[in-house]
């Protein structure tokens, strides 16, 4: 486990021109209201070792290019997980109102009335809501699919790896983040060890160099 903070801000590291740093999310806060909002932060325990695979001795950026990765993977799969099982539910829903129609032996009138046209918002709600995760899925895998390009450059040059590529993929997620479906606290808590597990091997692989070749010492 580590320190979220020690990924991003281990001295020494070069240091990144303000202008290169928050276009899309904006100026930073004034400390004034960074002070007011922390004191609303009672216990930080929870903020704290966000990431956590193991990143042993890789070094900077490398090992922030590793935690954008894990959080990359690791939303790609959730929201994939809920699509899957909010379409899920939907199906059930519609098999179950047919089951109810058959077994009362309604004509095709009164499962249209009693059962499918009050439904039927629902059921296309619910298709619409799976459909924009999917999609959202697939947004991420495909940075996912840059971070791991990256990474595959690094382990061979590792001059090749910039800040800014990393910046790059922090904006991508930045734009993701705000423009997506959410997924409920409660999948997330109930999913939560899994996707860890997931993630903490998926990094172990590439740095064992089974997934895109051997990472450097």
């Amino acid at each position: 486990m580590i320190n979220a903070v020690a990924v991003f801000t281990p001295t020494p590291r070069p240091t990144t021109k303000p202008s290169d740093v928050g276009v899309l999310a904006g100026r930073k806060p004034a400390p004034e209201d960074v002070a007011a909002s922390a004191r609303h932060i009672t216990d930080d325990t929870k903020y704290r070792n966000w990431y956590s695979v193991d990143l042993g001795t890789t070094p900077w950026p490398a090992d922030v290019l590793l935690c954008q990765r894990q959080s990359m993977v690791w939303s790609r799969q959730e929201h994939r997980a809920y699509s899957a099982t909010i379409l899920t539910t939907g199906v059930l829903w519609f098999i179950i109102g047919l089951v109810i129609a058959l077994v009362r032996d309604l004509s095709l009138a009164d499962y249209l009335i009693k059962i499918f046209l009050p439904s039927a918002p629902a059921f296309l709600d619910t298709i619409e809501l799976a459909r924009q995760h999917w999609q959202h899925a697939n947004a991420r895998q495909q940075a996912e699919h840059k971070i791991d390009d990256l990474w595959q450059a690094y382990t061979t040059q590792p001059e090749t790896l910039a800040i800014s590529n990393c910046r790059e993929i922090q904006d991508a997620a930045f734009l993701l983040r705000r423009d997506g479906p959410r997924v409920p606290n409660l999948f997330y808590k109930i999913r939560r060890a899994r996707s860890e597990a997931n993630t903490r091997a998926g990094t172990a692989a590439l740095l064992n160099g089974s997934h895109a070749g051997q990472a450097p010492d």
